[in-house]
């Protein structure tokens, strides 16, 4: 899943955005053809949750952690109707994930993201990975 990345549209690299609603966290967006990355934090700057998609454009599975709710593994529903336009996505249960693999995608993605946040994520990401979570949502 990581091996041979190299700089260019691989890499994550965060949108800019100034549109911000007062009194929610701040949502950071980190884009790549093979994963997204989407950071809430507090006022201080920690993380309160985030969201990694992978397996963009086929099978789409996002890893979701939230500080008060632990992990959720989820896979994008898009369900397409025969003869109509893709339905609005959702993100319903999903079953076991391969997270090593994951993470070793986003280590190698994840260059160009503030260090503090890969790091964060990655730390996470092998902390998923050692609960050997089946899709339920688990204090982390």
């Amino acid at each position: 899943m990581g091996g041979g990345i190299k700089r260019g549209k691989h890499m994550l690299r965060e949108l800019r955005t100034e549109k911000r609603v007062a009194g929610e966290l701040k949502k950071r967006w980190f884009m790549s053809d093979l994963q997204d990355l989407v950071i809430w934090q507090d006022e201080d700057g920690g993380i309160t949750a985030f969201q990694l998609s992978y397996g963009k454009y086929h099978a789409e599975r996002t890893i979701y952690w939230k500080r008060a709710s632990g992990f959720a593994h989820l896979r994008v529903d898009d369900e397409r109707c025969a003869g109509m336009a893709p339905a609005t996505p959702l993100l319903v249960a999903d079953g076991v994930c391969d997270s090593a693999a994951v993470a070793a995608q986003f280590c190698a993605l994840s260059r160009e993201v503030p260090a503090d946040i890969a790091a964060f994520v990655l730390e996470k990401l092998r902390e998923y990975s050692g609960r050997n979570d089946e899709g339920g949502h688990k204090p982390g």
